[in-house]
């Protein structure tokens, strides 16, 4: 697919510099990503459908953070290298950068709860998702929300299509996710001393290449019982 120049921002700015050239179509991504991704909630579920609630909201979110996080890119031209001259213009984040964001938001996700109206015959029907707990402050646009309980991803679930964590390699160091204590679920790990070989005793040699030894050393592997 070939996009287009977003060419919505022109003009000079308050530095006064003026906008120009070609920036990222970051509006058509978002306008397409809505199509595309939202038509399944809006084709396949009820209106008031709690989960298709909050799918559509979490997929705004999503386009959301990216739209927060464009950042102005500068290129320098001239031989002088002191950047008299210079054309910027709005990208788009690398994608560890916005995965990490998304995680982040995924952690602190809000919990929600179905509110219901009455209806004449005393039934309940669902209305819309509210926050559980009262307590805090509501979602804003750019935080994610979901009203059941993540499954657990310790133990394998094949109709969930969960491969749990058991033989999954882990780090002894970290206090993060990929360490032993998270990972492994509280289960344990198991200790595999494995040889592997690596370049030592490197040498200069005159000219021009560097010659080195191939040695071997024991290094401890951490996987999840």
């Amino acid at each position: 697919m070939h996009c287009r120049c977003d060419n919505s921002i022109r003009g000079k700015t308050e530095a006064g510099w003026q906008w120009g050239g070609c920036n990222r179509p970051i509006s058509y991504g978002i306008w397409f990503s809505k199509l595309f991704i939202d038509q399944v909630e809006v084709l396949t579920r009820k209106k008031r459908h709690p989960r298709k609630q909050m799918n559509l909201h979490n997929n705004q979110a999503g386009r959301e953070i990216i739209r927060h996080n464009l950042w102005t890119r500068c290129k320098c031209h001239g031989m002088s290298g002191n950047c008299n001259v210079k054309t910027c213009w709005l990208a788009q984040p690398k994608f560890p950068e916005i995965g990490k964001k998304l995680k982040d938001r995924y952690d602190s996700a809000h919990e929600m709860e179905f509110e219901y109206k009455i209806k004449k015959n005393g039934k309940k029907k669902f209305k819309k998702l509210v926050p559980k707990y009262k307590e805090y402050l509501p979602p804003s646009p750019l935080d994610f929300i979901y009203y059941d309980e993540s499954p657990d991803y310790c133990t394998n679930n094949n109709s969930l299509g969960i491969s749990g964590t058991k033989g999954r390699p882990c780090n002894i160091s970290s206090s993060g996710v990929d360490g032993c204590e998270l990972m492994c679920c509280r289960r344990g790990y198991n200790v595999d001393i494995v040889q592997e070989s690596k370049s030592c005793n490197c040498q200069f040699v005159w000219c021009c290449s560097v010659k080195c030894d191939t040695c071997t050393e024991a290094v401890p592997k951490y996987t999840c019982k």
